[in-house]
C-alpha cells in the first residue's frame, strides 16, 4: 500500500484543486426553468414497454422535433418523428412504439426552439439488438482473452476490491462533485438489469458510481474495451479510462483516458495520456474524437458504442466502433507495468458545473459489457 502513496497523493491533489474552483461555482447551477423543455410523463429513467404516450411542455414554442435511434443492419440510424404540434401553454403530446425500438436503454431526443432534452428511459420490451459481447476485434487477433463480464449475473463490487470483480474506490480521490460511493452503502449507486450494469448518478441521494478492475485484472500490453451508453446532462462526465500499477522502487504512473465525455460536449469525446511522476505531464492538448463524423455518426449518449484502446510496446492506439481514432508512442510506465481499467459517471468535476433538475436530479449510464486481451507469453504462444 505504501507503493501507492506518493501517485495516490499526486493525483488527488490534482483533482482537489480542481474540485475548490468547481465548489464554487457548481453546487447549484441557477437555471431558466420557464424556457426549459420538461417531460410531464412518463418520468425521466423509467421503465416502458409498448405504446407508451410521452407529453412534455415547452413554454413559448409550436413545434417540436424528437429523435431516437433505432437498429438496423449496420449501426442504426435516427428515427425522426413527425414534428409535434404544441398548444397554447407549449404541451406536446405522441405515442412512442417502443416495440419497435432497441431493447434496454433509450435516450429520446426532444428539441424545441433552442432547447434540447435528453429523455432517458429503458425500454423492458422491444428488439434485441448487438446485446451481449460479440466476436474478438481485429485489433486483438492473436492475443488471449483474460478478463470478460457482461453483467449478466449478480454484481461483485466492493470497496476494497478484496474478494470481487471490482473495487468501487479510486487510489487518486474522489474526482466527482457528486461524490462516487460504495456498493456496501445506503447510497449504493449499482445495480443490475438484464444484462446490463446500471450506474446511477443521483443527486437525491447524493452519490454516483466508479468501477475498477485493479485487484482483479492487470494486463502489460493487450487491448482494453468496453461498451456503454451514458447520460447528456450538465455536468455529466462519463468515462473509461486506466492507470498503471505501482512499479518496485518507482513513485509515479501513466494514465490513459480512452474515452472521457462531457454533458457540455454533444457530438465529441476525448482521449488522452498523462504521466504522474514528480511533475505531471500530460499530451499537449486531449484528443478530439468527432464521433458524429464516423461510423454510424451518433453521439455517446444517443446509442451504446464501444471504446478500445490497443497498448504495444512502442505505440497506444485507440477505437471508437472497432475504427482507429488516435494513435501515440508508448508512455514510459507503460514499458514497466501492468495496465487496470476504470469506468465511472462522474457528475461534476474538472471545473464545471453540474445541474440535474431537469431530470428529478437522476442520469444513468448503463455498461453492456467490459473485457480484456492480452499478448500471449512467450512461453505460451
Amino acid at each position: 500500500m505504501k507503493k501507492n502513496i506518493f501517485l495516490s497523493l499526486i493525483i488527488a491533489v490534482f483533482f482537489c484543486q480542481i474540485n475548490t474552483v468547481l465548489a464554487k461555482k457548481a453546487a447549484a447551477v441557477e437555471i431558466d426553468s420557464t424556457k426549459l423543455i420538461t417531460v410531464l410523463s412518463p418520468e425521466y429513467c423509467s421503465d416502458i414497454n409498448g405504446e407508451t404516450r410521452i407529453s412534455f411542455k415547452a413554454p413559448g414554442e409550436k413545434t417540436a422535433t424528437v429523435k431516437c435511434w433505432i437498429q438496423d443492419a449496420t449501426w442504426g440510424h435516427d428515427s425522426v418523428f413527425t414534428p409535434v404540434k404544441l398548444n397554447r401553454q407549449g404541451i406536446g403530446k405522441f405515442i412512442f412504439r417502443a416495440d419497435r425500438f432497441p431493447h434496454g436503454p433509450l435516450c429520446i431526443r426532444i428539441n424545441a426552439g433552442n432547447d434540447h432534452c435528453y429523455l432517458q428511459l429503458y425500454n423492458t420490451g422491444g428488439i434485441s439488438w448487438n446485446e451481449g459481447i460479440p466476436a474478438s476485434p481485429p485489433q486483438a487477433s492473436g492475443m488471449k482473452l483474460v478478463f470478460q463480464d457482461d453483467f449478466n449475473g449478480p454484481l461483485s463490487i466492493s470497496s476494497s476490491g478484496t474478494g470481487t470483480t471490482y473495487r468501487s474506490r479510486h487510489t487518486g480521490g474522489n474526482f466527482s462533485s457528486l461524490p462516487f460511493a460504495d456498493f456496501e452503502s445506503p447510497k449504493n449507486p449499482f445495480s443490475q438489469k438484464d444484462s446490463y450494469l446500471r450506474i446511477r448518478g443521483d443527486v437525491n441521494k447524493g452519490s454516483t458510481g466508479l468501477i475498477s478492475t485493479q485487484y482483479s485484472c492487470s494486463v502489460q500490453y493487450g487491448y482494453f474495451e468496453c461498451r456503454f451508453i451514458a447520460p447528456m446532462v450538465t455536468g455529466s462526465w462519463p468515462a473509461f479510462w486506466g492507470v498503471t500499477s505501482p512499479v518496485e522502487g518507482e513513485r509515479g504512473g501513466d494514465e490513459i483516458d480512452v474515452i472521457e465525455a462531457y454533458g457540455a460536449a454533444p457530438d465529441l469525446y476525448q482521449a488522452n495520456w498523462h504521466i504522474w511522476a514528480k511533475e505531471h505531464t500530460a499530451a499537449p492538448k486531449p484528443e478530439d474524437i468527432h464521433m458524429t463524423n464516423i461510423g454510424g455518426k451518433s453521439n455517446w449518449s444517443a446509442t451504446f458504442h464501444t471504446y478500445g484502446v490497443l497498448i504495444k510496446p512502442d505505440s497506444v492506439t485507440y477505437y471508437c466502433d472497432n475504427i482507429k481514432v488516435w494513435q501515440h508512442p508508448t508512455t514510459p510506465y507503460l514499458k514497466k507495468s501492468p495496465f487496470y481499467v476504470m469506468i465511472n459517471l462522474a457528475i461534476g468535476g474538472g471545473g464545471w458545473p453540474y445541474d440535474l433538475r431537469r431530470y428529478n436530479n437522476v442520469a444513468d449510464m448503463y455498461v453492456d459489457y467490459v473485457r480484456v486481451f492480452q499478448y500471449p507469453r512467450e512461453n505460451e504462444q
